[in-house]
């Protein structure tokens, strides 16, 4: 009996080294690919990876479609959109109090805000002359 108990034990720890050995030998000399794979175990079940690349494609080609592009120079928003034509405008004009008469008129800063009242909507439009330069301007 002892020398069966014995026969059985070294088989087994022959059959453990036999399996450390070629685990050992694998990460030696195998491929960096297989170095770190573990063996298969008995009892464990596998997954059922089939279809899983169409799934992949699938998935890709949706987010894809999802996803937002480089903005182009036309599509590029350029501020905000001008205030309606069909509103009602109110002129403004403020003038310079300095005296202008020999001076050179430049032009104008226009500019518009929308103004609201309960039922009506208008557009302030204030015209502002520049600041006079104190050069006289030039005879032509």
């Amino acid at each position: 009996m002892a020398l069966e108990e014995d026969k059985a034990r070294l088989e087994s720890d022959k059959v453990l080294l036999q399996h450390r050995l070629a685990e050992l030998q694998r990460l030696i000399f195998g491929a960096k690919s297989e170095r770190f794979v573990r063996p298969e175990l008995p009892g464990q079940l596998q997954l059922e990876l089939e279809g899983l690349e169409e799934i992949a494609t699938a998935h890709k080609k949706m987010v894809a479609a999802y996803e937002r592009s480089e903005r182009t120079e036309e599509s590029r928003h350029q501020g905000r959109l001008p205030i309606p034509a069909h509103l009602e405008r109110v002129e403004e004009v403020i003038e310079p109090e300095e005296d202008t008469t020999e001076m050179k008129h430049i032009g104008d800063e226009v500019s518009e805000s929308l103004e609201y009242l309960p039922g009506k909507l208008w557009v302030r439009r204030i015209h502002k002359a520049p600041p006079p330069n104190p050069r006289p301007a030039a005879a032509p």
